[in-house]
């Protein structure tokens, strides 16, 4: 795999770049700024960045998005615009305008903050949320098609593949397509392999991501780990990737720092959860039987879960990265 074809999500580096426990006593000290997660991006030769500008100019200010653009152009990155808030109308009005400027085709959003597809918390019934999307988006759909612009809607451990082809199908291929994370198909209790076949060629940005599973009380945990190490099979997924989606643009987004875990053990799991194909539950439960790693202690937790110092953690966020891109340049284009 060419790095100079894909791109590099901030996420894959929320506590380097201050977003993890920046409310706590444990927050990054010297976290970087846009300007230097861009440099990093260049210095490593990715093809790209996807980034919330709210997140880091939440000003927006003129004179240093004009910089921005210009140091991009100057090293011919890829831009993807990225909302920071779930499903909200008037945060994607203003990134509509910046898109366009940035020249992003896409508009990357999640669809709410729910994760590890605990959809109970929510606090109504899920497929009223799915309506809710289905009317946010059709609302946006005039101004989206003005502008030639589509949303990126996240399988973010919230929406799974049924729910994503439904919301297509009501609001238009031409104006929404998915954004497949890779890894947070398991959070949905699905097979990746099923879901890049699935979605096929409404996946219109991808997320490279990996996690380990871990036995847990209630089912589940999913915990980062670096590209290569986990119970991905990219061997098999991203060449599918390629025949379905094509034109689809590769960002690399490492895991949380926080383990995800995914409660399917419990009966109320999925009473939200719409009927599934027999075979697609058959695959999932194979793989999860063969991946699922059993350990009775907390050898699982991240630096951050264990409460490592701050040079620990952003130590391993580098560690992984660069463990990340040695794996893919090991794979064929």
């Amino acid at each position: 795999m060419n790095i100079k074809e894909i791109g590099l999500s901030s996420s894959a580096f929320g506590y380097s770049m201050g977003n993890i426990g920046k409310s706590t006593d444990k927050k990054n000290p010297k976290p970087w700024i846009l300007e230097g997660f861009v440099d990093f991006a260049i210095g490593h030769d990715f093809g790209g960045i996807e980034v919330p500008l709210s997140r880091f100019v939440p000003d927006l200010e003129p004179s240093r998005l004009k910089e921005l653009k210009k140091k991009l152009s100057d090293h011919n990155l890829f831009f993807i615009m990225d909302s920071e808030v779930a499903l909200d109308v008037e945060q994607i009005r203003t990134l509509i305008p910046l898109a366009k400027e940035f020249g992003s085709p896409i508009i990357r959003i999640k669809s709410s903050n729910i994760l590890g597809c605990d959809r109970k918390k929510l606090g109504k019934p899920w497929n009223e949320h799915v309506r809710h999307v289905i009317s946010v988006l059709s609302e946006l759909t005039p101004l989206l098609r003005q502008n030639g612009l589509r949303i990126a809607i996240e399988n973010h451990q919230d929406l799974d593949s049924n729910d994503l082809l439904q919301i297509i199908e009501v609001v238009g291929a031409d104006v929404v397509g998915v954004n497949f994370d890779i890894g947070n198909a398991f959070a949905t209790c699905e097979d990746p392999i099923v879901f890049a076949n699935k979605l096929g060629p409404h996946i219109i940005n991808i997320h490279l991501k990996e996690y380990k599973i871990f036995k847990s009380e209630e089912g589940f945990r999913l915990v980062r780990c670096s590209i290569g190490d986990g119970s991905v099979d990219f061997k098999k997924v991203l060449p599918l990737l390629a025949r379905n989606c094509p034109n689809a643009k590769m960002v690399i987004e490492l895991g949380a720092l926080e383990a995800r875990n995914i409660s399917w053990l419990g009966s109320d799991f999925w009473e939200e959860i719409k009927p599934r194909n027999h075979s697609e539950l058959v695959t999932f439960f194979q793989l999860l039987e063969h991946e699922t790693v059993r350990v009775a202690d907390g050898s699982w937790q991240t630096p951050w879960e264990a409460g490592e110092p701050v040079d620990k953690i952003i130590s391993y966020e580098a560690t992984e990265l660069e463990t990340s891109l040695k794996y893919l340049l090991t794979l064929r284009p």
